[in-house]
């Protein structure tokens, strides 16, 4: 065994190991430099509880991974997978001797379904939790739940460098908290005057660059948000500093992991390494050599809308914690400088800590995983953060659309499968149901390159099977040759044989993983695309005529309005069709025709919300064309409906009647709408159109509203028509506001001494009284002021008028 080195973590440990002897859940927190995790697993190996049981370690990142069981074995003075190995994807290094395996991504979860019990583990640590990776916090959530039932004795640990220890201390049971100081090397902040605009990044990159190697000794570490800034930022350094003896590496989960290996070696005699990074470099790994970090400060993170079930890549300002990760770096070994790239100011600003992977990420696999586990309802399981409930419906439906679960939830045998393959559901879906087909092999490329970076990102040409064409010539480069290493592990594990690629069948078999993204185009030679998810889609415009149709979208992006399509594969009409056999619905669909003002109905099949092929419905049943009427009627107004006047006046005496006694129902325009209209249901048998709308009787349908007892008061207390002295019945205008108005010829009210009222003397009506000719001639609230006032003018100018007629001095008592 080599020397071991001092790191602050060490003071922590013997609290650490009483702690985890005498309790079975434990929470480490050790800043960045703290040695937690190459010295934690090494000194816990031989602790007594342990019982000669092994370790496992989970690393959120694989190049971590890597470095932190190559550091623990030259420790030991050994090599990798003798007592300290690994398992990353694609690569495991282990022995029978192997006690401490540090792994990745989603093994540890493989490992638990496979074995739930985690026979011959004593110890499972968590490194790095506050990355709160959606592995992590599954991983973390199946184990609690096989401490709980099945191995009370095995350990957990959680360790971070930022740890909301509150949120975790109500997570778990009995945990003890056991704190670390971190590495004391200083590290000098430097920041810019005020934030730089995106069109100056780059040259005061440069130029801060430029300034860290004149200022400062060793290697150069540049965080960056994603591969695309890292690959523009190289190619300006290259230039910039063609003269200096530097060599620029970048650093990024695409890259093979020889190329990843190469960042980790010291660079060449006499040069400064500059390294290149995403936040793969964040946390877990020391890279020997660097003294100076230079800080973005963006990140690349996913979010999830559960409203369209698709993925937004979105730039991010990184939080605090990120912040403090990425300086960190430049102290491990030595004192060093951090040169943040904008202000202190905003750095006063960031968030706190980022939001967990869990809340906001597609839960397909997380869903499926849980389903393997014999968990139907997420919520059986404790969380740290509870999966979003609107993710887990998104989840369920498309695993139910890949035949993966059951409709109550229950995992299918093919689902199992699926799970067993530890890749994304859709891929497993696609590769289990071709893997006895002649297409086997190319569904293996196809998820070998579904699954990497693709490798003509940024390029227009958008086109699944121009990749997979460059693929099966070995033209792809370096990217393509690792693409195909992938599937062939892929054929290896399902038993198929390479054999000749038909890149023209993609898109047949895409569209087994991804059936939501199938897509036709709306319009001929359109860029514009519907998805069978109801979801609109753009191409590029110098795609438009060599994509067809129909396609299927393997990768897209998710923005307000249509959305950009990135890759794609063509589907033909007979591969449609074949889809459609088992996946289309055939439906009666009614419509509102504007135009022709009148329902019109055609029998549509459709694969989602893409309508195939219709044919015109001559017969339509009221129970479908009810609700397309109604809903005519609540979108332009009451107005729409065949109002008469004897209609209205209906209504303005049940409104006045409900002012005057109780229990009456409130028939006003704004009630009648309130509840959609649905009091006119009863009367809309056999309508269609708007002619048939306009033959309602609207007087006969309000009048139904009342019942019989309403009905006779309202005749006999609001008539519609009043009798007068000679017998004729003038109409009762009850439209006229503020009082009801009743019009007659003035010889009609002849012998009427009172001014007429109605409901019992509590309402008095209007009189306008009217010449031989129905000529207006007097309006009257006091009909006997009237024949005892001006009655007497009036009477002259009538009587000259109209000699003939009778106009009696005395009108009231005749």
């Amino acid at each position: 065994m080599t020397s071991k080195p001092l790191f602050p973590v060490n003071d922590a440990l013997p609290a650490l190991i009483e702690a985890l002897s005498a309790s079975n859940q434990c929470l480490l927190v050790a800043p960045p430099g703290a040695g937690k995790t190459t010295q934690v697993p090494l000194v816990l190996l031989n602790s007594a509880w342990l019982q000669g049981q092994g370790v496992l370690m989970l690393e959120p990142r694989r190049l971590a991974a890597r470095s932190a069981a190559a550091f623990m074995a030259r420790q030991l003075g050994e090599e990798v997978g003798q007592t300290v190995g690994y398992s990353v994807r694609m690569e495991r290094k282990v022995s029978k001797a192997t006690r401490i395996e540090v792994v990745t991504e989603g093994i540890l979860t493989r490992r638990l379904q496979q074995d739930p019990e985690l026979s011959g583990i004593g110890l499972v640590i968590f490194d790095e939790f506050h990355e709160r990776n959606l592995n992590s916090d599954l991983g973390l959530a199946l184990l609690r739940d096989s401490q709980q039932g099945l191995r009370e004795d095995i350990r957990l640990l959680v360790m971070s460098a930022t740890l909301d220890v509150k949120r975790l201390r109500s997570y778990f049971d009995h945990a003890r908290e056991i704190v670390s100081e971190g590495r004391h090397y200083p590290v000098e902040h430097h920041y810019l005057d005020r934030d730089p605009s995106a069109d100056k990044i780059g040259a005061i990159l440069a130029q801060t660059v430029e300034q860290a190697l004149s200022d400062s000794e060793g290697d150069l570490l540049l965080f960056f948000a994603g591969v695309g800034e890292i690959e523009r930022a190289r190619e300006q350094l290259q230039a910039s500093l063609a003269q200096q003896p530097v060599e620029i590496l970048p650093l990024h989960g695409s890259l093979s992991l020889a190329e990843q290996d190469k960042v980790m070696r010291p660079a060449t005699a006499g040069c400064r390494k500059i390294i290149l990074a995403t936040n793969i470099a964040e946390t877990s790994l020391t890279i020997d050599g660097v003294r100076v970090v230079i800080d973005t400060g963006q990140a690349r993170e996913t979010r999830y809308q559960a409203d369209s079930g698709m993925t937004r890549l979105q730039t991010v300002r990184i939080t605090a914690d990120a912040a403090t990760q990425r300086c960190g770096r430049a102290g491990r070994q030595a004192p060093g400088h951090c040169y943040r790239l904008w202000s202190k100011h905003t750095q006063a600003g960031l968030v706190p800590e980022r939001i967990p992977e869990i809340l906001r990420t597609d839960l397909t696999s997380l869903v499926l995983e849980l389903a393997c586990w014999g968990i139907t309802d997420v919520n059986e399981l404790h969380w740290v953060d509870e999966p979003p409930s609107a993710h887990v419906r998104q989840a369920v439906n498309l695993l139910q659309q890949l035949q993966a679960l059951e409709s109550e939830g229950r995992i299918t045998t093919l689902g199992k499968e699926m799970a067993s393959l530890g890749m994304s559901p859709r891929l497993a879906c696609m590769l289990l149901n071709k893997k006895e087909t002649e297409d086997a092999w190319l569904a293996c490329v196809l998820a070998a390159a579904m699954e990497e970076r693709d490798f003509l990102r940024g390029e227009i040409n958008g086109s699944v099977e121009t990749r997979i064409q460059l693929l099966a010539s070995n033209s792809a480069g370096r990217a393509g040759k690792r693409i195909m290493d992938i599937a062939k592990r892929h054929a290896q594990r399902l038993r198929i044989k390479p054999a000749v690629i038909e890149a023209h069948n993609a898109g047949r078999l895409l569209a087994i993983a991804f059936p939501d993204r199938i897509a036709r185009a709306r319009g001929q030679h359109a860029t514009r695309y519907l998805l069978a998810n109801g979801r609109g889609a753009q191409l590029h415009n110098q795609e438009s005529a060599a994509a067809g149709e129909y396609i299927v979208i393997t990768d897209i992006d998710d923005r307000s309005g249509d959305s950009r399509i990135f890759r794609y594969a063509q589907l033909s009409g007979s591969d449609v069709e074949a889809i459609a056999e088992g996946q289309s619905v055939e439906r009666h669909q009614l419509s509102w025709d504007e135009k022709a003002k009148r329902i019109i109905a055609r029998s549509v099949t459709s694969l989602g919300a893409i309508e195939l092929n219709s044919k015109k419905l001559n017969t339509v049943q009221d129970e479908q064309a009810i609700p397309i009427i109604i809903d005519v009627i609540n979108k332009t107004g009451l107005t729409n409906l065949p109002w008469t006047d004897a209609a209205r006046n209906l209504q303005v005496r049940s409104q006045l009647a409900a002012t005057l006694e109780d229990g009456w129902p409130d028939v006003s325009d704004q009630a009648l709408l309130v509840d959609g209209c649905q009091w006119l249901h009863p009367y809309l048998a056999g309508v269609r159109s708007q002619a048939d709308i306009d033959k309602l009787d609207m007087a006969a349908i309000l009048k139904s509203q009342l019942d019989w007892n309403q009905r006779q008061w309202l005749e006999q207390n609001l008539p519609e028509r009043y009798k007068l002295p000679n017998g004729r019945h003038a109409r009762i205008d009850y439209n006229h506001q503020p009082q009801p108005l009743m019009r007659s010829r003035l010889q009609d009210f002849f012998g009427l001494s009172q001014q007429p009222t109605l409901a019992n003397g509590r309402i008095e009506v209007v009189i306008e009284l009217l010449s031989p000719a129905n000529r207006p001639v007097q309006r009257t609230q006091n009909l006997p002021g009237f024949w005892s006032g001006s009655y007497a003018e009036v009477r002259k100018e009538m009587k000259g008028r109209y000699p003939k007629h009778d106009w009696p001095e005395d009108p009231g008592a005749t």
